[in-house]
Order: structure tokens, then C-alpha cells, then sequence
């Protein structure tokens, strides 16, 4: 009997030895109150939906400057031609602005869309299945460019200027 108190007394003063050893110190918290809080939700870059895809012009330097059609040639999967227009994963696109088809020939397109600013492009809509609101002149899709609510008050202009002089010794 005594053997068997013996053991049990080790056995709790055993266990209160491992639980003392094994309780850590806690460290004092240390708050910060926070004065101001910004939450910023920015636009996604490509966005795909069931029928198109939208390219955001507005949040992407690097479409966001030079012009327009410099910035649609860097686009994935489109091809801007001088000869053969637009053209998305192989379709001949036709080109809408703000939802209203611009019938110009692709020389005129192009020299359009060069002279434009790319910052006056909020969004460029790629729509590879036009629904009902846009007309179903052809089987191919269509390039919508969204342009900025301020877009028809921008301001560009161009300035190039080319000097040559030729100084020739005039003692022979």
C-alpha cells in the first residue's frame, strides 16, 4: 500500500512539474488604433464574360498611352493590318464606337484611331458573339471602343518640325 501512494504521489507531482515547465510567459499586447483606413478596389485588366472581353484602358499604363491604335495592337489576339483591318482569333472585327458602327475603310480607320489619344479610352469591348443590340450585318465580331465621359473635350496636338543645312567650302 504504501509502495502504490508512493507511486501515485510521484505521478502527480510528475505531471504538476511538466505542466510548470511547459506554461510560457505571454508577453504584454501592444495596440495601435488605427487613425484612417483607405479601401481601394481597382478594376480588373481582362475581363471575360460568356460573349466578350473587355480590356480596361483607364487603370493600364501601358495601354494608356500613345494612341489608340498603338494600344490596340498590343492587345492579345488581336491583329490591326494596314491591309487587312482588324481581325480577332482569325474574325474580321467591325469596329463601333460607343455602341455606333464607324463605316470608314481601313485606311481611314487607322489614321483615326492613330490621331486619337489613348487616354481618351475608358474600356474596348471584344464581342465574338453580338447579341441584339448591335447589328447582325456580318457573321464576324465586333470591336466597341468605349471612349471617357470628358472623351470629345480632350485636346491633341502634334508638333514636327525637320531641319537639313549643307555647308559646302566655298574655296576650290
Amino acid at each position: 500500500m504504501r509502495k502504490l501512494g508512493l507511486i501515485a504521489m510521484m505521478t502527480f507531482a510528475s505531471v504538476f512539474a511538466v505542466s510548470a515547465q511547459t506554461t510560457a510567459e505571454k508577453a504584454p499586447e501592444k495596440t495601435t488604433q488605427l487613425i484612417e483606413v483607405t479601401v481601394i478596389k481597382t478594376k480588373k485588366a481582362i475581363e471575360q464574360k460568356a460573349d466578350r472581353t473587355i480590356f480596361n484602358f483607364s487603370d493600364q499604363p501601358s495601354l494608356n498611352t500613345g494612341s489608340v491604335l498603338e494600344g490596340i495592337k498590343k492587345l492579345p489576339g488581336l491583329i490591326a493590318s494596314d491591309i487587312a483591318g482588324m481581325m480577332y482569333q482569325g474574325k474580321q472585327l467591325d469596329v463601333f464606337m460607343d455602341g455606333r458602327p464607324l463605316n470608314i475603310s481601313t485606311n481611314e480607320l487607322n489614321a483615326f484611331l492613330e490621331g486619337m489619344p489613348a487616354n481618351a479610352i475608358e474600356k474596348i469591348e471584344i464581342i465574338t458573339q453580338p447579341g441584339a443590340e448591335f447589328p447582325a450585318t456580318s457573321g464576324g465580331a465586333i470591336l466597341n471602343i468605349i471612349t471617357n465621359k470628358n472623351a470629345k473635350n480632350y485636346l491633341s496636338a502634334t508638333y514636327t518640325n525637320s531641319t537639313s543645312f549643307t555647308s559646302y567650302d566655298q574655296v576650290r
